[in-house]
């Protein structure tokens, strides 16, 4: 299993190596790359993404507002209570050239003081090292 994990996660970093595109395309394709380990690597496992980075038209950014969207929410929520924490939340960002906004930093402090982990991510292997740490404590 360890064979095929870091075989996946080669390929996704070759695959983010080749992107020379926007920045919201990079984070996209870490953010797509990191479902697709989490599938691998987790098959069990329950998240969920917000769709806070896709770039929507006037009509929809009003209505996805109106329906309870709010900025700064952090990309990736994952679903799993721990021994130590309520559940696992990341920030994901291209890499180490971008940084948080002022309501994502908001949020990531009010997440951890509320009882969950959360973190801001850049690139691929980070989002993998906190999952993977994350997974390693025991469950309640």
């Amino acid at each position: 299993k360890k064979e095929l994990l870091n075989s996946i996660r080669e390929l996704l970093t070759v695959e983010l190596l080749e992107v020379n595109s926007s920045k919201v395309k990079k984070e996209a394709l870490v953010q797509s790359s990191f479902c697709t380990y989490m599938k691998f690597a987790y098959p069990d496992l329950r998240y969920c993404a917000s769709l806070g980075g896709i770039r929507t038209s006037m009509k929809q950014a009003v209505l996805a507002k109106k329906t309870g969207y709010v900025k700064g929410f952090p990309d990736m929520q994952i679903l799993r209570v721990n021994k130590e924490y309520a559940g696992l939340f990341l920030e994901i960002k291209a890499d180490k050239k971008s940084y948080p906004t002022k309501e994502q930093k908001e949020w990531v402090s009010y997440l951890n003081e509320a009882g969950y982990y959360a973190e801001v991510v850049k690139g691929l292997d980070q989002c993998i090292e906190v999952l993977d740490w994350y997974m390693t404590i025991p469950t309640k």
